[in-house]
């Protein structure tokens, strides 16, 4: 769910944003037709999250939730996700509209070679302007009761 996180980590060429993004959305599985680049990303995502989930600080912010819950981790990604948004200026030069709409306008090119799946999350990601959205309280609590609707 850090998804923000994902593509400003990748290298800043959009096959490996877009196999770093959809890792999980495909399970970590390269597609029919995807590139050296997309699989790079696919490879990338895990490393980044084999770093996190043993990085003391995320286990802090981890701990400070509920005892039980395996989607605290899911949780402590959108918070993150938040902070980086907020305060963006931190760690790139690169304006924050400029990146997302950049990466936007990359993404959608490719959508005839992705899989539906992957294609149709890229999308509602840019419909209700998911990687801007958590950077306001509002955005990040609407993130949020999304996450408790669908478990509920």
């Amino acid at each position: 769910m850090n998804y923000l996180a994902h593509i400003l980590l990748s290298p800043q060429h959009i096959d490996v944003q877009l196999g770093n993004l959809l890792a999980d959305t495909l399970k970590a599985k390269p597609w029919q037709d995807s590139r050296a680049g997309h699989h790079q990303g696919l490879t990338l995502h895990g490393a980044i999250d084999a770093f996190t989930d043993s990085h003391p600080q995320v286990s802090a912010a981890k701990a400070c939730l509920t005892p039980k819950g395996y989607l605290k981790g899911v949780v402590v990604d959108i918070v993150f996700d938040h902070f980086l948004t907020r305060h963006w200026q931190r760690y790139t030069h690169i304006e924050l509209n400029h990146f997302i709409t950049t990466f936007h306008q990359q993404a959608q090119e490719q959508y005839p070679q992705l899989p539906e799946r992957a294609a149709s999350f890229i999308q509602r990601l840019h419909q209700h302007q998911v990687l801007t959205s958590y950077g306001n309280q509002q955005g990040l609590t609407l993130a949020l009761e999304r996450l408790n609707y669908r478990l509920s």
